[in-house]
This record gives structure tokens, sequence and C-alpha cells, in this order.
């Protein structure tokens, strides 16, 4: 590969200029004007006419004054180049005056005029000066042939040597300026060449950096809702099975909203991540709003069993029962405006309505919490922002949920806005076109009501290396139906051998697990027809990677349910399948 550096000549002169004309095309302006002075000073010594002396000192004086102001920045190079341009055209003319006119040889200076600013400027500029160059040639001419240059202009000894040190001259400026731009073009390409390689150098550091970090950012939320997983999913069960016991549920319950704090925060980095980086996507499905909404609404109940906390939902009679968008994060903007709406209120009340517009759905969330101070309204949204440090240590979170949420809704096709009034309370709100659709199968959201697939003798087999998530969905599936048969294996390739030698109703499958995936072995569950002509796959897993979630679904998969589950939301899908298949 070529040197980036300039050429040897620039390189040695560079330290010796004047820092402007150090940069870009400078330098070579540099050389030509002094190169111009040293020519006019010659022409001072050997001009044998009237003021031969004088003037070229003097325009060898205007450009050594036109450096000046230009090395102190007093004036731009551009300008400096187009005044020196001028004053040669000035000088030309009265060279040319004397000498004969449009027979003059000095004429032929008027071909450089254009040169400098073309190839330094502009084109446009180099134009420009052309136009001023015939036109000066054109004046002459017409002049000479009128008699308007009355001198009769003799020839003198000296006429042969100006002539001739005018066309060497000439001959060589003609040559110079070319050969400095072709020096300056491959400057300019070589630091363009540079230029590119080191942004290439950069995107590709970046690139590194973005993968480096989408993979810690994978690879630390997996390892995170694995146990949480555990932990949560425990929690709920004894949390149930000491309902009765008053001081162990409160220990229990505070266990359990820590531990769903903590999803939170996890939850909502993992997010964000996805949407700074554009790999959110949609995952559009009809299904039924009204029970969506129900199931968020539900979500909070039991936490506030105990509050002075009035909550309530109202939807409307006319809003849409079937709507199409994407269902999960539609959930996940309720359950976080749900969850602020009462984290920040201590008593009052919390309303959830929905209500249909000419635009769409409208949801609003009202509280009658601690408000907003009008100071702080515009930080509402920012990303890490709370109104102010106090609320962040009075009420914890990390300021990025209502961040999240905002930009769900406009990447849903709708728009969120919100109204408070401190020590009253908030509004926030947003809507989404969504418009009726025709009725589907039905999605079913877990709840905790009666199964109605209870009595039987089901088989499952849960497929995970982790030995607690197993003993949990083994707890989880024995309390929904206590009769039921449940084989355990640690991988894809055990669970493959499993079902080679005995048929199941359901398997529960891991995503990432070693020795084979719960991509690769629902792959080959469904190639080879294991475990039975009916048999329901069910993907559960802490990878929430929306490639890797779509790939697993694509292997075959009959429901997914991310981990950390809530019982009756395994249970609830788990039911809905098993009602499908034929006893």
């Amino acid at each position: 590969m070529k040197s980036h550096e300039p050429n040897f000549i620039v390189r040695k002169l560079l330290p010796l200029l004047p820092e402007a004309f150090r940069e870009g095309k400078n330098p070579y302006v540099f050389v030509l004007v002094c190169s111009l002075i040293g020519n006019m000073l010659i022409y001072a010594v050997v001009n044998p006419y009237a003021n031969g002396t004088l003037y070229p000192l003097l325009y060898s004086a205007a450009l050594l004054t036109l450096i000046v102001l230009a090395s102190f920045r007093c004036i731009t190079i551009h300008l400096s180049i187009h005044l020196a341009t001028f004053l040669g055209v000035l000088h030309a003319l009265y060279g040319v005056y004397q000498t004969g006119g449009i027979y003059s040889p000095q004429l032929a200076w008027s071909l450089v005029f254009p040169l400098t600013p073309f190839f330094v400027i502009s084109r446009l500029s180099g134009y420009l000066w052309l136009l001023v160059t015939l036109g000066l040639q054109a004046a002459m001419a017409w002049l000479t042939r009128h008699n308007w240059i009355f001198r009769k202009v003799e020839l003198m000894a000296g006429d042969a040597n100006v002539s001739a040190l005018t066309f060497v001259t000439l001959t060589i400026f003609l040559l110079i300026v070319p050969v400095l731009y072709v020096l300056m073009s491959r400057d300019a390409m070589l630091e363009r060449q540079r230029q590119n390689e080191e942004l290439t150098r950069q995107r590709l550091a970046l690139e590194q950096i973005f993968k480096l970090r989408e993979q810690f950012i994978s690879t630390i939320s997996h390892e995170l809702r694995t146990p949480m997983n555990a932990i949560m999913g425990f929690t709920a069960l004894l949390t149930e099975h000491y309902q009765g016991q008053a001081a162990v549920h409160k220990i229990l319950k505070h266990s359990q909203q820590s531990a769903e704090h903590l999803m939170t925060v996890i939850n909502d980095i993992l997010d964000y991540s996805q949407l700074h980086s554009g790999r959110l996507s949609a995952h559009a499905e009809v299904f039924e709003l009204r029970e969506l909404v129900r199931y968020a609404f539900e979500l909070f109940t039991l936490r506030l069993q105990d509050s002075e906390v009035q909550y309530d939902c109202h939807i409307a009679d006319d809003v849409p029962q079937w709507v199409e968008t994407d269902r999960h994060r539609l959930m996940q903007v309720l359950v976080n405006l749900l969850g602020n709406a009462i984290k920040f209120t201590p008593k009052g009340h919390v309303h959830l309505k929905v209500e249909k517009t000419s635009a769409g759905v409208m949801f609003s969330v009202h509280d009658t919490g601690i408000g907003i101070a009008q100071e702080h309204k515009a930080n509402i949204f920012k990303r890490y922002s709370q109104a102010n440090e106090t609320i962040q240590h009075r009420f914890g979170g990390n300021g990025l949920g209502l961040s999240i949420s905002q930009k769900l809704v406009e990447w849903l096709g709708g728009r969120m806005d919100f109204d408070s009034t401190l020590h009253v309370g908030s509004k926030f709100w947003f809507e989404l076109p969504l418009q009726e659709c025709e009725a589907q199968h039905k999605v079913l959201l877990p709840k905790q009501t009666a199964l109605q697939s209870e009595v039987g003798d089901w088989r499952f087999l849960i497929v995970d290396d982790h030995k607690v998530n197993r003993l949990l969905a083994k707890q989880v599936l024995l309390k929904a139906w206590p009769s039921c048969t449940i084989v355990e294996a640690e991988d894809g390739a055990q669970a493959l051998e499993r079902l080679q030698s005995e048929a199941v109703d359901v398997v529960l499958m891991d995503m990432v697990m070693p020795v084979m995936d719960g991509t690769e072995a629902t792959r080959e569950i469904r190639r080879q027809g294991l475990g039975g002509e009916h048999v329901v796959v069910i993907g559960l897993t802490a990878n929430v990677n929306p490639a890797d979630l779509e790939a697993f679904r694509s292997a075959g998969l009959d429901g997914l349910v991310l981990k950390p589950f809530q019982a009756n939301a395994l249970t609830g899908l788990v039911d809905g399948l098993l009602k499908q298949l034929p006893r």
C-alpha cells in the first residue's frame, strides 16, 4: 500500500511554513506565490520600460503583504488568491498597454490568471477568472485596432530579453500549476484514503464492541433470569402455601416484591438495549383486548390487598374485542404504567380506563399519588431519569420504565403523554391505532381459574440442565395435575433418548443446554416423530434474544414461556394445549 504521507518536498517544507499554510492545498499556494514574487524581482531588474522596475516591485510587495495577512489569519487563503489575481490583472493590463496592446508578449500572462483559482479554490472561480481574462484580451484587441493605444512602441535592446523571460516564465508556470495540482490531488486522495481506512477501523471496532455488548447483555440476562426463575417460582409456591400464616406470608410477600423489582430492572435494561440497537422485532397477533387488559390489571390485585389504595378498571362497551398488535409489548406498557401508579400512590386510588377513540383505542392510568412538579415534567420520559433524586431515594427504580414504555408505544404506531399535578396525582395515557379484527383462536392468558384438564394421567417430560429449575417445574405440574407422571432429562440428547422409548403428552424444553440445545432437540422431535403422534412441545427458556426465540419457535414449538415464569402462566398454557389432545 502506498504511503499516506505528503510528497517529499512538501514534507520538508511544512515545518518551515506559517501555520496557516500547512493544511490541505495551502503549502502549494505558498510555493506558487513565492515563485511569482521571485519572478517579479527578476522583471524589476531586466525590464527596460518606464516604470518597469517600480510596478513589479509594488506587485511583489502586495503579494508579500497578502502572505503575511493570510499567515496571521487576518484574511482567508481563498480571499488572498482572489486579491493576488486581481492585482496581477491590473499589473498585466498596465504592462500590455505599455508594450503594444494586443501585440504585446506580456498579454500571455493572462493565460495563468484562471489557473490558480481553478485548481486551488474551485472550478467556478477558475471559470469566472477565465471570463475576466478573455475580456482583457478582447479589450486590448479593440483598443489596439481603434488606435486607443496612442504611444508608438519602438523596439529596444532589452525587448528580446523581456519577451524571452516572459515566455520561459509562462511555460514554466503553465507546467508547474498542473503539476502542483496533481500533487495536491494525490495528497488529498491519500488523505481521504487514510480517513476512510481509519473510519473503517473505527466502524469494525464499534461493530465488535456492539457485538460483544449484545452478547454480554444476552448472557448476563440469561444467567440472571435462570436463578431468578427458581427464586420467584419457589417464593410464589411458598406464599400460596403459607397463605393462612400472617407473619410468614408477610415475609414471603416482601421477598416476592423484591424479586419482582429485580426482574423489572433486568427486563428494562434488556429492552432498552434492544430498542437502542434497533433489534427489537414485532410479533403482531390477533388477540382479545379485553382479556389482556383484565389480566394486566389483575397482576397487582394481590399486592394491593392490604393497602389503602382503591384499585379499579373500566373498559368501555365499544372497545374492540379482537385486535391485532404485539400483545406482549402492549402488556408490558400496561404493567409498567400500573406498577408506577401503584408505587407512587401510598393511598387514594389507581384507576385503569380503556376507551375507543376516532384513531383507535385510548389507555389511561389515573392515580392520586405524589404527582410531578412542573419543573420536572420535561425529564419524565428521559432514560435513567426520574422527577428528582428524592423520588429515587424514596421509591427506588432505574428511570428506564417510562422511557421504554414511550418508545414501545411509538414503535407500535401510537403516542404517549401525561398530565400531573404535584401532591394531587398523575394521569398517564397512550393511544394505539387498534381496530376491530375477525375473531381468531383464543390466545390463552394465564388465569387463576380451575384447570379443565386437571383429571387425567398426563405424562410430562421436563428438559433442563439446571436441577433446581426442573424441581420447580415438577412442583408446579404436580400441584396442577397430582396424578401426572413426570420424567426428566438434563439436555436435548437425553430427551431424545427418553422419547425413543416412551410416549409423553407434553415436553417442557429449555433452550440453552450443553450437548444438544432445545432448538435442535425440538427440531429432531418433529423430524423423527418422537414422543407420540400428538406430543406437545413447550419452550421454557431464560433466553430473550429475539432471533434465538424465533429460531426456537420455528423448530416446532406449540407454545413458549419465558423464565422466570408464573405458575399460573405455565399451567394455563399447558391446560389449553392438553384440552386439544385426543383422549
